[in-house]
C-alpha cells in the first residue's frame, strides 16, 4: 500500500496568499501540527504578524501562538534582543519564543500568546483600553509597565556617553519625511513654528528642525543614564488580559540607550491618542 504523503502535510488556512518563502517558514515553525489558521494582526512597520489557531494530527486544538515574519536582519535583531534582554529580566511579562525558521530573505519567529488563564485568555492591546471606555485602567497599566514590569531594565541604569540625535534620527526609517510633510500636509519647511488651530496656538515645527538643524547635531555627545530600553514601546506593544496582567511584545528595537527613551516615546503617543484633532 502506498500512502499519499500530501494527506499528512500541514494544512495552512490563510485569508491572503502565502508566498513560497513564507510557506516554508510556516511549515518549519509548525512542524508538529496538522492544521494552522492564520489571522493577520494590526500594527507592525517592518514585520507581518499573525495570530495562529492550531490543531494536532488527532484533531485536538493546541496552544494558540503568534507568528511574526520579517526580513532576516529584523528577525535576527529581535531574536538576539529576546535572548539577551527579555528572557533574563522580564520573561514572566513577555511572550516566550517557541520556534524560528529562515528561508531566503525572510525569517519567522513563533511566540506563545497566552494570558495567565491559558488558551481562552482574552488579550487586548492597551490602545483599545486607552481610546475606549476605560482610559483610567490603561493609564494604571502604563504606570505598572514602566515601573514594576520593566524595573529590571530601568532600575539598573548606568552613566555612559549617549548620542541623542544620531540614535533617534527618524529618517533612518522614513528617509523622505520632511519632503512628505511638505507635500502631504502642506507644512512650510522654512517656518520655525506652525499654527495649530485645534490647540489655539502655534507650536514648534518639527520638520523645520529636522530639515535645518538635525544634521549639525548628529555628532553631539553627552554623558547620561543608559539602560536596556524597548525602543518601540507603544500602546499596541503592551497587551493586557481579562485580569489586567501585562505582557510586553515586539523586541526588534530593544537595546541599551538613553534611559528616558521609552518614557519620551510613550508620552507623545499617549498625548496624540488623547487629543481629538
Amino acid at each position: 500500500t502506498i500512502a499519499d504523503g500530501g494527506a499528512h502535510r500541514l494544512v495552512i488556512d490563510a485569508a491572503e496568499p502565502v508566498s513560497d518563502a513564507w510557506e516554508r517558514i510556516i511549515r518549519s515553525t509548525f512542524a508538529d501540527e496538522a492544521r494552522v489558521t492564520l489571522r493577520r494582526l494590526t500594527g507592525g512597520f517592518m514585520a507581518s504578524t499573525f495570530a495562529t489557531d492550531t490543531h494536532d494530527r488527532n484533531g485536538r486544538r493546541t496552544l494558540p501562538s503568534v507568528l511574526k515574519i520579517s526580513p532576516r536582519a529584523v528577525t535576527a535583531r529581535e531574536e538576539a534582543a529576546y535572548r539577551q534582554y527579555v528572557r533574563p529580566f522580564i520573561l514572566n511579562n513577555a511572550t516566550v519564543l517557541m520556534a524560528q525558521a529562515v528561508h531566503g530573505e525572510y525569517a519567522g519567529l513563533r511566540y506563545n500568546f497566552l494570558g495567565i488563564t491559558g488558551g481562552e485568555s482574552r488579550l487586548q492591546p492597551l490602545e483599545s483600553l486607552y481610546v475606549g471606555d476605560t482610559p483610567a485602567e490603561a493609564i494604571t497599566a502604563v504606570r505598572q509597565t514602566l515601573t514594576n514590569v520593566l524595573l529590571p531594565w530601568y532600575g539598573q541604569a548606568v552613566v555612559a556617553p549617549v548620542h541623542p540625535f544620531a540614535d533617534h534620527d527618524p529618517r533612518v526609517l522614513f528617509t523622505d519625511l520632511p519632503a512628505v510633510a511638505q507635500e502631504v500636509l502642506g507644512i512650510d519647511l522654512d517656518a520655525p513654528r506652525i499654527e495649530c488651530p485645534p490647540l489655539g496656538r502655534s507650536v514648534p515645527n518639527p520638520y523645520y528642525f529636522l530639515q535645518h538643524r538635525w544634521d549639525a547635531l548628529r555628532g553631539y555627545t553627552a554623558s547620561w543614564f543608559t539602560s536596556i530600553t524597548h525602543g518601540d514601546l507603544n500602546l499596541n506593544n503592551v497587551l493586557v488580559d481579562e485580569r489586567r496582567n501585562i505582557y510586553v511584545i515586539d523586541f526588534s528595537e530593544t537595546r541599551v540607550r538613553n534611559v528616558a527613551a521609552d518614557f519620551a516615546r510613550l508620552e507623545a503617543i499617549c498625548m496624540m491618542e488623547h487629543t481629538r484633532l
